[in-house]
């Protein structure tokens, strides 16, 4: 659970306020293990020469609350459901390899709130599309283990299935809306690092970041051509209580690049600047 109760974002499309928003962003599920099989001891850390596999079934949604709008509504409920396969393998007695495959639905959607909010102030302009999709994402983590922490790297893509429902993130499938053309660029190559430090007590710093090079929404193009891209990091900073395992992380959270909320993919240059809380 990841609850950013005290953020300040640009508006999104369709908003009708202008200038900085304060919002509420939040993230709420668990990845449950469906099996596991190891070989080695059962520590945090894989050793050299022992491996493990597993299924996990990634659930979570996603809410991003708009306390600037009229009716303080939620502008996106997201929601994501997964399969993901995991192989670690311990290289050295300071390295490990680990690979994940998951296939995914995503699913987001405008609250009625906010349809109402721009309906009344765009009228015929607004278009409520709801973006569901289906994907699949590979990664591979290097972690590294220093005398003071552990330094993870990760490189991952993901490609939407597209013989699965309609293709890409957005087709003449969704409801009300045939006029729109499926989505080309249908891929999102991302690269992200993590340092963890090596602490059993006291409050100490971590640093997580992560960019993607997110697909920008069009739906308005006449012709089969490729959506542009841009690049859209994230960095956060946090802080953990090493000794008391059950004590929410502080983080800080800044992001810029393309809205990732929904419909508002279509959106480049936005940005989120956000404090909140972690749970592990």
């Amino acid at each position: 659970m990841q609850l950013l109760g005290f953020g300040l974002s640009d508006p999104s499309e369709f908003m009708t306020r202008p200038g900085t928003h304060k919002v509420w962003d939040i993230t709420l599920g668990k990845e449950l293990p469906i099996f596991a099989v190891a070989k080695g001891d059962h520590s945090d850390r894989v050793k050299k020469g022992c491996w493990g596999v597993g299924l996990w079934l990634p659930i979570d949604s996603h809410f991003v609350l708009d306390f600037t709008e009229d009716q303080q509504p939620i502008v996106n409920n997201g929601y994501h459901v997964a399969f993901a396969g995991k192989v670690v393998y311990g290289v050295t007695d300071r390295d490990q390899l680990a690979m994940k495959v998951e296939v995914e639905h995503e699913s987001d959607h405008m609250s009625d709130e906010a349809v109402i909010n721009a309906l009344d102030m765009y009228g015929d302009r607004f278009r409520r599309i709801d973006v569901n999709y289906q994907s699949m994402e590979f990664g591979v983590n290097w972690d590294r283990e220093y005398r003071f922490g552990t330094l993870t790297h990760r490189l991952s893509t993901l490609w939407t299935l597209d013989s699965w429902g309609h293709p890409g993130f957005y087709s003449p499938g969704i409801h009300g809306h045939a006029g729109i053309l499926p989505s080309t660029r249908n891929y999102e190559p991302a690269y992200g690092f993590q340092f963890m430090p090596a602490a059993t007590r006291g409050v100490h710093a971590y640093v997580a970041f992560d960019a993607r090079l997110r697909t920008i929404f069009n739906f308005s193009k006449q012709w089969p051509r490729k959506e542009s891209s841009q690049f859209s990091p994230s960095l956060v900073i946090g802080l953990r209580d090493f000794g008391h395992r059950n004590t929410p992380d502080v983080i800080v959270k800044a992001y810029y690049g393309v809205n990732p909320n929904g419909q508002f993919g279509k959106q480049d240059d936005y940005r989120l600047f956000a404090v909140g809380i972690r749970l592990r």
